[in-house]
Parts: C-alpha cells; sequence; structure tokens
C-alpha cells in the first residue's frame, strides 16, 4: 500500500495537487492521482467544509458537458509555513 492509498493522505495529496496547480478541476485530480469520481468528489467536499479549498466555477470553454469547477486554496483558510533544516540543507 503507497503512501497516497492510507486514509486520510488522500486530502493530504489533493490539497498539495491545489498548491501546486491552482485553478486543478476534479477531473485533473482524478486523473493525476488515480482517483475515483466519486472519492475525489467526497474528499473536496470534507477540504471544502473546512474552509481548505474553494471550488470557483470553471472559464467556459463551449464544450459539451456539465462544466467542472476550479480547486483554489479557500481565501479565509489557514496560512501555514513548513521549514526542514539538517546539517546538509534546507528548504
Amino acid at each position: 500500500m503507497s503512501a497516497t492509498e492510507s486514509g486520510g493522505s488522500w486530502a493530504a495529496s489533493i490539497l498539495r495537487a491545489v498548491h501546486a496547480s491552482p485553478g486543478i478541476s476534479r477531473a485533473q485530480l482524478v486523473r493525476e492521482l488515480g482517483l475515483s469520481s466519486g472519492l475525489a468528489a467526497d474528499t473536496v467536499a470534507q477540504l471544502r467544509d473546512r474552509r481548505l479549498v474553494e471550488e470557483i466555477a470553471a472559464p467556459k470553454t463551449g464544450a459539451r458537458g456539465r462544466p467542472t469547477g476550479s480547486l483554489v486554496a479557500h481565501p479565509e483558510g489557514p496560512v501555514t509555513a513548513v521549514v526542514a533544516i539538517s546539517h546538509e540543507r534546507w528548504e
């Protein structure tokens, strides 16, 4: 079992993806992370409820089908800073 297959790490994977690609859609999350659409929808809903992400209307493309929302960091969500320091490097 990989790290992304255990418990709440799907939420962490989604948060990392939103941080790396603001405006990513749930459909893109499904493809990039290998999630089922149901798991992606449920996890995104939980993250929205916790005010960690916000789903905004996607730009109109003129394509058929139901438009998907774009995920961004919630404007009132928590702000964090992480520093890793060792004797060889820092990030």
